[in-house]
């Protein structure tokens, strides 16, 4: 806990399925600067919706759900609650989604930075993979147009 997450209030926010989990920690990641556009929301679930995983998935009103907690709770307790629900066989997957939604202006701010050190360490990858995946991440998204 930081010193100051007593202040921020609290949230009865726990993600329902994998799927909800994923798609929180990938809200968290977009919202990381305290804001989330609905470009940006396109934009991981056009990720989320190539997946077997999500096939004939509703959300519902999870975005509502994600942003009240983000607002009460904030990405860090997201993530952390979220990457509970992730299944080993998917952690890597969801690191790298991640990486994608925090890469895609082709740049990790300190505060994105941040929260992917938490969500390494929330998913219990080791500093290896998470690195080899952000290698590859930022190769992919080099030289990408920002919206």
């Amino acid at each position: 806990m930081g010193l100051f997450d007593k202040f921020r209030g609290s949230s009865d926010f726990e993600p329902k399925n994998e799927q909800e989990a994923w798609t929180s920690i990938l809200y968290a990641c977009a919202a990381v600067d305290g804001e989330i556009s609905d470009a940006e929301i396109d934009s991981f679930s056009r990720l989320l919706v190539f997946k077997q995983k999500f096939k004939n998935y509703n959300f519902g009103d999870l975005f509502q759900r994600l942003s009240k907690a983000n607002k009460e709770i904030g990405g860090k307790q997201i993530i952390e609650k979220s990457a509970k629900k992730v299944t080993d066989e998917y952690k890597q997957t969801v690191f790298a989604l991640a990486m994608e939604t925090v890469l895609s202006d082709g740049s990790l701010g300190d505060k994105e930075a941040e929260l992917v050190e938490i969500l390494s360490k929330s998913l219990a990858l080791t500093e290896t993979d998470s690195q080899k995946i952000v290698d590859v991440i930022l190769i992919k998204m080099k030289g990408n147009l920002v919206f």
